[in-house]
């Protein structure tokens, strides 16, 4: 039976899809790394982002759709450690981490790596930031902890997943751009198990 549209938006406004075992990993992911910082794309109402506040001090949200934005700058009246930002993605997140950190090319001086959680989910539109985003993400000098949304999982295909102009949202497809963050010493963990909407989901981290 198809959901209305308010079953569906009160799914989402739980954050993550109704998915709490995907909540609960990612949040184990911050506050098992004492992370401070989650940059998330692709905001859509701001129902994980409202989850997401309570787990570190800043919180970064990219929205490109106007409406949405719009609608998620409401939600998140009183939340005051979220940053909501509108525009495109891989744009935003570029001036974003400019701001915010310094380029791998340039002199860090000894100073701790800020480690940073990035739950991206800007992947519903014609054009796909993701391989873009990877690209940004590469180019700063931060601990990056990415968990990529709506993603294939091997052997599981109960768990639902994207494809971007016949491109399934798999790990061959953004292997090269994962190696630009970490080069090839990284951690790959997908989910198994999924609530809500049932959606793939695939981490990455260093080793």
């Amino acid at each position: 039976m198809r959901m209305t549209d308010k079953e569906y938006i009160d799914r989402n406004m739980k954050g993550f899809e109704g998915d709490s075992i995907m909540l609960e990993k990612c949040k184990s992911i911050v506050t098992d790394n004492k992370i401070d910082t989650i940059i998330e794309t692709g905001t859509f109402l701001a129902g994980t982002t409202r989850v997401m506040s309570e787990w570190a001090k800043n919180i970064y949200t990219i929205e490109i759709n106007k409406p949405n934005y719009d609608k998620a700058k409401t939600n998140l009246v009183g939340f005051d450690n979220v940053n909501l930002i509108f525009g495109n993605s891989a744009q935003e997140l570029d001036k974003l981490m400019s701001q915010q950190f310094v380029k791998r090319t340039e002199k860090f001086n000894g100073r701790k790596i800020p480690k940073v959680f990035f739950f991206l989910d800007a992947h519903f539109w014609d054009y796909n930031p993701l391989l873009d985003e990877l690209k940004v993400i590469s180019k700063y000098e931060v601990s990056p902890f990415i968990a990529i949304h709506d993603f294939k999982v091997p052997n599981h295909p109960e768990l639902g997943f994207d494809s971007y102009k016949g491109q399934d949202y798999d790990f061959d497809w953004i292997k090269k751009s994962v190696e630009l963050v970490y080069g090839t010493e990284y951690k790959v963990e997908y989910n198994s198990n999924a609530e809500g909407a049932k959606r793939g989901i695939i981490y990455l981290s260093a080793k």
